[in-house]
């Protein structure tokens, strides 16, 4: 009875939607440019809630009060490591990830934060990781074979990097297998038998973390709450007494109130009626207004929907904002049309930590959404983030020719731009780790293919032969 009576409320929103009011369209088109505007609004800085009287939405809860305690070190300097502790789901990981993300919209691009989830690494090989990890943003062509020898490595990059102006953050969740030879990380306590490993790739960090060439922020998440105790007696002396407890922020949030989000959700989703609206257009938005209720208020009431909001409390203690709901669910009601299931309308509302990707996300992507296509921008941007080392050293050496005062480029241009770049690197002993030892052709050919996908852009007759065509930047023509 409950399934047909939920199955009857999506149907009559899908009626709503999409069917034809006097011929002037559909009610989606309305909702459409609603949540285009409620999305691009929030973008520049929540201009929409001060607006609209939404003002219960303001960054709070755990992930507010954990980033206070975390921006006295990232950005106080008080300390250079810290401790996180929390029980298992406390919301350790989601609260971390959740900082460092709203930060790296406000921090410097020259801020590198490195997240490792210690429970597949050990002791030996944590820092053969964070080498992989640090060799993403500056690629070395070394191999590795001892112990020792990462260390060195490490430092010597970590010194490289913060020479040019870099704060590196490593963020080592679940770190109790680098402290313990135990696998059984599930159920460390005080009494339970945990036994010392020689720590070596932390010694390593928190030696190197002090040392005045680097700068380099550590920061540690476990669920074991006596862990300090077992920490080697060099560690201890090193590592800062920064802690941060979980619990204890938690208790001071207060409980989501599903009564109130919901209200806010079909204030969201409604649309409003203008004085000058048409008979026949008011009545279908008043109709709609009236099915979209009543499926919010079956979802999030009836009994046999709690896992709904179960979903949405847990995600909330993680540290999300009703915020962030709303933008999540805004965005994937976007996603609708025409052709859509019911199922697939009802898992608009059922958010998962899968969907946090789409908080992420739509900074970048807001633009193609109120545009109604994707942004030259935001295209522009999808395909740098797919080029290869080469090709970002080719575009390097152009933007070096055009900061010279040219517009116009050659891959002649480039290719001695590209040499003094490798005299450069070679005279300051490879401290941006980029090899520069490929062959003309390979050169050339990575060039042909930024042509083919119109970041580097002709500006005379191109009959395939670069040497004898010349070129602009495509960002310099939008």
């Amino acid at each position: 009875m409950k399934q047909n009576k939920i199955e009857n409320l999506t149907t009559a929103v899908f009626d709503n939607l999409f069917q034809s009011h006097d011929g002037s369209g559909k009610i989606f088109d309305l909702l459409h440019l609603r949540l285009r505007e409620f999305l691009l609004n929030t973008q520049c800085e929540c201009n929409y809630y001060e607006r609209s009287g939404l003002n219960s939405f303001k960054l709070s809860g755990i992930t507010l009060k954990i980033g206070n305690l975390l921006d006295q070190i990232v950005n106080d300097n008080t300390s250079r490591s810290c401790i996180v502790f929390g029980n298992s789901c406390s919301g350790k990981t989601s609260s971390l990830s959740k900082y460092f993300y709203q930060k790296g919209l406000k921090m410097p691009t020259d801020t590198i934060v490195i997240h490792i989830n210690c429970v597949n690494f050990d002791d030996n090989t944590l820092l053969t990781v964070l080498l992989e990890r640090l060799d993403e943003y500056f690629p070395m062509h070394r191999k590795l074979f001892s112990g020792h020898q990462k260390i060195s490595i490490l430092k010597e990059r970590l010194i490289g990097i913060s020479k040019c102006g870099y704060l590196v953050i490593f963020v080592l969740e679940n770190c109790e297998t680098i402290i313990s030879d135990s696998l059984n990380i599930n159920h460390f306590n005080s009494n339970s038998s945990f036994h010392s490993v020689r720590q070596f790739a932390l010694y390593t960090l928190v030696d190197i973390m002090h040392s005045p060439e680097i700068n380099l922020i550590l920061i540690l998440s476990t669920s074991m709450f006596d862990l300090p105790s077992f920490f080697e007696k060099r560690v201890k002396s090193r590592m800062s007494q920064r802690r941060i407890i979980m619990e204890e922020l938690s208790n001071e949030i207060k409980e989501f109130n599903i009564g109130y989000f919901t209200s806010e959700l079909s204030e969201l989703l409604n649309i409003d009626v203008c004085e000058n609206t048409n008979h026949f257009l008011r009545k279908a938005i008043e109709t709609y207004n009236k099915s979209i209720n009543e499926l919010i208020s079956f979802i999030f009431a009836d009994d046999s929907s709690r896992h709904f909001t179960d979903s949405l409390e847990c995600l909330v203690e993680s540290g999300l904002t009703k915020l962030d709901l709303l933008l999540i669910i805004a965005y994937k009601f976007l996603l609708i049309t025409p052709q859509s299931s019911n199922k697939e309308m009802l898992e608009i509302f059922n958010i998962e930590e899968k969907d946090l990707d789409i908080i992420k996300g739509f900074r970048c992507e807001f633009r193609s959404i109120t545009q109604g296509d994707l942004s030259f921008e935001y295209i522009l941007q999808k395909k740098f983030e797919d080029l290869s080392i080469i090709q970002h050293t080719i575009l390097a050496g152009s933007i070096r020719i055009i900061n010279s005062g040219l517009e116009i480029i050659t891959f002649r241009k480039i290719f001695q731009e590209i040499n003094k770049l490798k005299l450069h690197n070679y005279l300051q002993k490879n401290v941006s780790g980029i090899n520069f030892e490929h062959s003309e052709d390979s050169y050339k050919l990575s060039f042909l293919l930024l042509v083919k996908e119109g970041i580097i852009e002709p500006i005379s007759n191109y009959d395939g032969f670069p040497h004898r065509t010349l070129f602009t930047l495509k960002l310099l023509t939008n």
